[in-house]
């Protein structure tokens, strides 16, 4: 096929592919064919090739695969490595199984996932997810806590029971030395008690770690009955036991595209806004009316449950922003210090929703700096372990205007979504999770940049270039460069950026590029049910990849491929309904 037209140009795939992505095959395409390779070399670059087209055409397929999804009854596994600074990755864990459960109600999900850090709480209902469908295995120092990945990895007696057995000599040759001593050498005695105990809780972590290897255990003989498991985020190592491979797929946190190859033969897809990846979650989920965190709804609003009048009569009297900034204290810090610049002129009081931080981690707010912003008050307010309001400073200035810093992030997705529709245009976000928040939200992100998600922000450069949206360029540049201008500096000019009207034409038309081309929801679902599809119907498989072969021989044309596709699902699709 080298020495044919160049297979990415089909109008039928350019009319609807990502551009992007079709600009990156044709580049892919270019380099094959210029390269020098020997006669054995060649048949490895017609392999590439070949690879490309296959990979073009998954993408091609989705939207056929996402509006006719296999209706069958099973089990499907959702698994995370959730990491220590993965509360976002547990939040998209959970809203993972709300899409599939929509989509597929005769499914039974489940969800598992290994953490160390202690994880918000989060109702299963709204998520459609039954409390027993959920597995948890916390691990600590201890290296017995490390359960679930081993058992999916096939391994046994991983657990150490002859540890157990010399725990409990010990534990009951200390209590032996104690009853000696009691009498005799009190003090010692004190001090071997001490011991025992120690050995005791050890003990009680080995029978607490056995209870937990049988839970995993029996959940390892469930995922071998499932339909598929699906990795979120981070895996766990389902991909080299053979027994659970075949049924594994893996939506990758962003920047961590493994290649084609991965791609198409071991499932390996990736979360971003890089042309090879599958976008980021756009479809709003979580605009219930009902609140879960009632200690704030009591705080702002004195009903545990607002209604819209509740709301609006509040909107009267303050002004509400949202940042989830919960790792940069510089970004807080100029966050606040933008929102005050921007309600200058507004007359009602100020509340700032802010992760849960400590008081001395904010600024002291000078009394030049209160008067300035027109406050009369700073308070901090917190809910650990209830309601508590601390007054930073106070002036005597009229009109009484309120500061309020209210240390409350992260909350449920439901909560956190709906005040994010109550603030105003920027919001404050990290990470993947709160960033897809944000734009499905309609709002611009003041995006806190760390080491690992620089990523995110090239990519957003990126299609800034590729669409010619220089305001936005300004913007991204603006961010990635945060920590290089003074904070006076970066107000004025990422001010005069949003009061640019082509700045927010451009925002629009990139979120609306994104929109159209980086659904996660929709190229999750599609690809899952593709996987349905690949190991449910022998028909499907062999004329997808019949298609796929007769593209690649110039036989027939990308539309003809897809409209075939198209005939056959519906066929297979009504064989299922009837059998």
């Amino acid at each position: 096929m080298l020495d044919s037209l160049n297979p990415f140009e089909d109008p039928f795939l350019i009319r609807k592919l990502n551009p992007l992505l079709i600009e990156s095959l044709h580049s892919y395409w270019i380099a094959l064919k210029e390269a020098k390779v020997s006669a054995e070399e060649k048949l490895q670059v017609e392999d590439a090739l070949y690879n490309l087209v296959g990979f073009t055409f998954l993408h091609l397929f989705q939207p056929l695969y996402l509006q006719h999804p296999p209706k069958i009854p099973g089990s499907v596994f959702l698994l995370s490595a959730v990491h220590s600074d993965g509360i976002g990755d547990y939040v998209t864990l959970f809203k993972c199984a709300k899409i599939l459960k929509e989509h597929h109600p005769a499914l039974e999900v489940y969800l598992a996932y290994t953490h160390k850090q202690s994880l918000p709480s989060i109702d299963p209902y709204p998520y459609h997810i039954k409390k027993e469908n959920i597995y948890a295995f916390q691990e600590t120092e201890e290296a017995c806590s490390v359960i679930l990945e081993p058992i999916l990895e096939g391994k046994k007696n991983f657990l150490c029971e002859a540890q157990l057995d010399q725990l409990l000599l010990e534990h009951n040759r200390l209590l032996a030395e104690y009853e000696t001593l009691q009498e005799t050498h009190p003090q010692a005695a004190v001090a071997i008690q001490e011991l025992s105990n120690e050995v005791q809780r050890s003990i009680q972590s080995y029978y607490y770690y056995r209870q937990k290897k049988a839970e995993a255990e029996k959940l390892y003989l469930l995922m071998k009955k499932s339909l598929a498991i699906v990795h979120i985020a981070l895996a766990l190592n389902t991909f080299d036991n053979p027994g659970l491979a075949s049924k594994s797929l893996y939506f990758a946190e962003a920047g961590n595209f493994q290649g084609i190859a991965n791609y198409l033969q071991r499932h390996w897809f990736s979360i971003g806004l890089n042309a090879f990846e599958e976008g980021v979650f756009l479809n709003n989920h979580h605009t219930t009316s009902h609140w879960s965190c009632t200690a704030l709804c009591q705080y702002l609003w004195q009903v545990d449950q607002p209604h819209a009048e509740h709301l609006k009569n509040y909107l009267m009297d303050y002004a509400i922003e949202v940042a989830y900034l919960p790792h940069s204290s510089a970004h807080r810090e100029i966050f606040i210090e933008m929102m005050c610049r921007r309600h200058l002129h507004d007359s009602r009081h100020l509340t700032i929703i802010l992760p849960l931080q400590k008081k001395e981690q904010f600024l002291h707010f000078s009394d030049s700096w209160m008067l300035a912003y027109g406050f009369s008050k700073i308070l901090v307010v917190d809910f650990v372990p209830s309601v508590r309001e601390t007054v930073l400073n106070q002036i005597n200035l009229a009109p009484r205007k309120i500061l309020r810093l209210v240390c409350v992030l992260p909350l449920p997705a439901s909560d956190f979504t709906k005040l994010i529709n109550l603030s105003g245009e920027i919001v404050g976000c990290t990470g993947d999770g709160s960033l897809s928040d944000c734009i499905q939200s309609g709002k611009i992100p003041f995006y806190e940049v760390r080491r690992h998600k620089t990523g995110t922000l090239e990519a957003f450069i990126r299609l800034a270039q590729k669409l010619m949206l220089p305001e936005v360029l300004k913007y991204c540049e603006l961010l990635k460069q945060f920590a290089d201008w003074p904070v006076p500096s970066f107000l004025e000019k990422f001010e005069a950026l949003l009061q640019d009207s082509s700045f927010r034409m451009q925002w629009d038309k990139l979120v609306e590029f994104i929109k159209r081309y980086y659904c996660l929801e929709d190229s999750y679902l599609a690809l899952i049910n593709r996987f349905l599809w690949m190991s449910l119907s022998k028909e499907v498989k062999e004329k997808e990849e019949s298609l796929i072969h007769s593209y690649f021989e110039g036989a027939i044309s990308a539309e003809s491929a897809y409209l075939s596709l198209k005939e056959i699902l519906k066929s297979q699709r009504t064989k299922i309904v009837e059998s």
